[in-house]
């Protein structure tokens, strides 16, 4: 329409052979701006996930006859996976990344694994959802305000502190909150008779929502989950 800016292509990230499913860019620091990011990751069908270079995003874009772009980004690191991957984060240092898989046949197990993207090996694996994992999100605990707070933060038996959470979802309707250090599971939620296919965590962590197939969005309050065991039939 009249009055709105139009987007123009800058560049383009080749290397992929299938649809290409998510993207997820790490901020250089914690308190970064959104557009500030030092590292760009993508997932595709091709069942592998790469990191890309940005330097050549940092110059302005060479166009040729008719506009084209020329400015092609090249692929700084790949890993490929035997099983199909269906999600995709990145761990806060950018040197692994976790990947949720597709479920081993209907309503089979399904696993969420650390990857070291460096050398392709596993280093963490959280196993517990059934169906596909759709939904992966890694966040940082928050600072405590004051001793107090400090004291009854969350703490993961098997490390002295639990920098990061890992949450989990997908089509069992469950999510999954897990320590990164050690993989222990720290809380289950039942949230949805159908697929979650998105969820968001509040700043202070307390509320998780969760966007499900079942066209609602959940609001879940952390503080009143416990770990429990979910048996689906």
């Amino acid at each position: 329409p009249d009055g709105l800016p139009s987007l123009r292509l800058e560049g383009i990230l080749r290397g992929h052979t299938d649809w290409v499913r998510w993207v997820v860019a790490r901020p250089k620091s914690q308190d970064a701006s959104e557009h500030d990011f030092a590292q760009l990751f993508s997932l595709s069908d091709d069942n592998t996930v790469r990191e890309w270079d940005l330097a050549p995003f940092l110059r302005p874009a060479r166009r040729g006859e008719g506009g084209h772009v020329t400015v092609v980004a090249e692929c700084l690191r790949k890993i490929a996976s035997p099983d199909e991957i269906k999600s995709l984060a990145v761990c806060p240092d950018g040197t692994c990344v976790y990947i949720g898989l597709a479920a081993m046949g209907p309503w089979g197990h399904s696993v969420v694994r650390c990857v070291n993207m460096d050398h392709g090996s596993v280093t963490k694996t959280f196993q517990g959802h059934r169906g596909d994992v759709t939904c992966l999100k890694v966040v940082r605990m928050p600072r405590p305000v004051n001793r107090s707070a400090a004291a009854a933060a969350p703490r993961c038996q098997g490390c002295e502190s639990t920098p990061h959470f890992l949450f989990t979802a997908g089509d069992d309707g469950v999510v999954r909150k897990w320590c990164t250090q050690t993989g222990n599971l720290l809380s289950t939620t039942y949230c949805s008779s159908d697929w979650i296919r998105s969820i968001e965590i509040s700043p202070d962590q307390r509320f998780i929502f969760m966007a499900s197939q079942d066209r609602q969005i959940y609001e879940v309050d952390m503080d009143e989950v416990a770990v429990v065991d979910i048996e689906m039939s």
